[in-house]
C-alpha cells in the first residue's frame, strides 16, 4: 500500500514538474537563443527539475562520493552505467552543468521530449552514422565548456549486472581531445526496475565520482573503452561487497 501511495505521488509530482518547468523553459529558451545557443540556463533548469525528482521522496537516501576529483572547470565526457530511470535525476544532483545523451525515439515523447529539445539535450540514433552523428553535436558543446554524458551500454540493464560498451563515447572524448570522467551507480536498480513503472518507498542511491582518463594516453578506441569499462565494473563490485558485509553486521547486531 504505501509503495502506491508513494509511486502515485511520485509519477503525479513528475508530471506537474514537468509542465511547470516547461512553461518556464519555452519562453526562456526562445528569448535567449540568440545569446545562449547551447541553451546552458535551461538546461541548468533542466537539471533542478530533475534532482528535486529524488529529493521529493523522504526515505531515499542519496550518498555522492568523489566530488574532489573533479571541479567542474574543464569540460568532460561523463561515462556511467546505467540501471534505471532514476540515474539522470541522481546526476542532475551534481553540482556541474551538462548535456545528456538520449536515444533519438525519447525525443518523441511528448512533454519530456519536448523539454530535451528545448534544453538542447543530445540524440543518438543506433546506426551506421550514430558515432559521426554524436561528434557534430558534442564537440562544439565541449568546445564552449559543456560537458556530455552518456550511458555507453546504451540501456538500462535488466539483471544490475555491467552491459558492454560501445565506442561512441570514447571515440568523442579522443576526438574532441577531453578527458573522460568515470561515474559508477548503484541503487536506482532497487527503487524503479526498467519496465516496471513502480517505484520502492524507500532506500540508498550511490553516485561515485572516480579518477579523470586522459585519452591521449591510450594508443586505440577500444582500449580506452576497455579500462574504463573496468573502473566502472570493479568499484561496482566494491561497492556491493561493501552493502552486502553492512547487512550482514546489521542482522548480527
Amino acid at each position: 500500500m504505501k509503495r502506491t501511495f508513494y509511486t502515485i505521488y511520485l509519477w503525479v509530482y513528475i508530471f506537474f514538474d514537468f509542465v511547470g518547468i516547461l512553461l518556464l523553459v519555452i519562453p526562456l529558451s526562445l528569448l535567449l537563443n540568440p545569446f545562449d545557443k547551447m541553451q546552458k540556463l535551461s538546461g541548468k533548469l533542466m537539471l533542478k527539475m530533475g534532482a528535486s525528482l529524488i529529493n521529493v521522496m523522504p526515505e531515499w537516501r542519496v550518498k555522492i562520493f568523489g566530488k574532489e576529483l573533479y571541479d567542474g572547470k574543464e569540460a568532460r565526457v561523463f561515462v556511467c552505467n546505467h540501471q534505471s530511470f532514476l540515474d539522470m535525476p541522481l546526476q542532475a544532483k551534481l553540482p556541474y552543468n551538462f548535456k545528456w545523451v538520449s536515444k533519438v525515439e525519447l525525443f518523441s515523447v511528448p512533454i519530456m521530449g519536448w523539454f530535451m529539445r528545448l534544453t538542447k539535450q543530445l540524440s543518438i540514433n543506433r546506426g551506421k552514422s550514430s558515432a559521426k552523428d554524436l561528434l557534430n553535436q558534442a564537440v562544439p558543446m565541449l568546445e564552449n565548456g559543456i560537458s556530455i554524458c552518456i550511458f555507453p551500454e546504451g540501456t538500462r540493464t535488466r539483471n544490475q549486472e555491467l552491459l558492454p560498451f560501445k565506442k561512441g563515447a570514447f571515440l568523442l572524448a579522443k576526438e574532441a581531445g577531453v578527458k573522460i570522467q568515470p561515474m559508477v551507480i548503484d541503487g536506482t536498480f532497487n527503487l524503479n526496475q526498467p519496465d516496471d513503472w513502480r517505484f520502492n518507498d524507500r532506500g540508498e542511491l550511490q553516485l561515485h565520482i572516480l579518477e579523470e582518463i586522459d585519452p591521449q594516453d591510450f594508443t586505440t578506441v577500444e582500449e580506452l573503452m576497455n579500462v574504463t569499462y573496468l573502473m566502472i565494473k570493479e568499484r561496482l563490485e566494491q561497492i556491493r561487497i561493501r552493502s552486502f558485509e553492512n547487512a550482514k553486521s546489521t542482522l548480527i547486531a
